[in-house]
């Protein structure tokens, strides 16, 4: 038999007895041994409602259908497999992945999908550096704190995973689907859902032990709420051994309540990309000088009225430092473009981090 085929047909297959699964794994000297005697295939399948040679030929299909996407799929008899999902608690039987996962372990981060400005702020620019410094970032593709780390990984020119909680065919959130060719042109998009997966509340709690496994230099909390999914990440970084930081909010902050919790029971509390990366051995963060633009007088007073997590409208700044807003927003682009005012809809404007 076939191991790679039979691996995606597991992973089709409905009501696997996974426990039964990984323990019968565990026993075998070789892998092949399992899929090598058919018996024990067609016990594991047994309550799929597929016969094994039903499963197996949409197996072959899936295939196809991955294909012509330009997506692989690795399965645990491939030697593609991540090492670090290998030891991990249930891990995927395949992986559905559009581009190359990096060699080198990285950082995740997580947290609300309803992410305040100050969250979404923080993210990227945390990701920003960690990714300039050459270390990949994990994130699970939802909107919030996780697009913001996306995207500050891109926006440094790095490495960055999406691991979506849905099949390819239908990723979501679908505002993110222009993402895909961007993480995946360095980086990788992957999922262990089949291809016509939809994205079922109860996926994303399931995908996110892949999360904290493949950041295997810790997990970063941004924003959570007492009961999120991001605390579901750190929980399980936790138990696999990965460290644990997050970010301090406001104290009547729902979206602190989590992390300041996470804090309080030990989690490392990270102010900037330096306080993760002094944990990791040989990393030095560039200097922000080398990667930030100066800004003259006129540029520094604009600056000094801004804030990273209260937008301000430009008819309120102008007014504030008596500045036309014709004028106003020719001094908020040159800010923008070099990199230390962030726009936001309705000419609402926000210090980058």
């Amino acid at each position: 038999m076939n191991m790679e085929l039979a691996w995606i047909a597991l992973n089709l297959a409905h009501k696997v007895d996974r426990v039964a699964l990984h323990a019968l794994l565990d026993r075998q000297t070789e892998m092949t041994e399992t899929f090598g005697d058919p018996p024990s295939f067609s016990k594991l399948v047994e309550n799929d409602g597929r016969s094994p040679a039903q499963l197996l030929e949409a197996a072959a299909f899936e295939i196809e259908k991955a294909s012509v996407r330009g997506i692989s799929i690795v399965t645990l008899a491939s030697p593609q497999y991540p090492t670090e999902l290998r030891d991990i608690y249930d891990p995927p039987l395949a992986l559905y992945c559009k581009g190359t996962l990096p060699p080198v372990g990285g950082i995740a981060i997580v947290g609300s999908r309803s992410a305040s400005h100050y969250g979404i702020g923080v993210a990227r620019s945390i990701a920003r550096d960690i990714a300039q410094c050459g270390i990949p970032v994990i994130s699970g593709f939802a909107r919030g704190i996780d697009t913001s780390a996306h995207l500050g990984a891109l926006e440094a020119g790095g490495v960055t995973i999406a691991v979506l909680g849905s099949g390819f065919l239908f990723p979501y959130p679908r505002e993110n689907q222009v993402l895909i060719p961007k993480v995946a042109e360095k980086g990788c998009v992957l999922t262990e859902f089949p291809m016509d997966t939809k994205p079922f509340p109860m996926n994303f709690p399931i995908r996110n032990r892949i999360i904290s496994g493949l950041g295997t230099r810790g997990t970063l909390v941004v924003e959570a709420a007492e009961r999120s999914g991001a605390l579901i990440t750190a929980r399980l970084a936790s138990d696999q051994g990965r460290d644990v930081f997050a970010i301090p909010g406001n104290v009547t902050s729902p979206l602190s309540a989590g992390t300041n919790h996470l804090i309080q029971d030990g989690a490392k509390l990270v102010r900037c990309a330096a306080d993760i990366l002094e944990e990791i051995p040989g990393i030095t963060l560039p200097s922000k000088a080398a990667t930030v633009e100066a800004i003259d007088s006129e540029e520094a007073g604009v600056l000094e009225k801004l804030t990273a997590d209260v937008p301000v409208h430009v008819d309120a700044l102008s007014s504030e430092l008596g500045i036309l807003p014709s004028r106003l927003l020719v001094v908020l682009l040159a800010l923008e473009l070099k990199h230390h005012v962030r726009q936001l809809p309705g000419k609402l404007f926000l210090k980058r981090l």
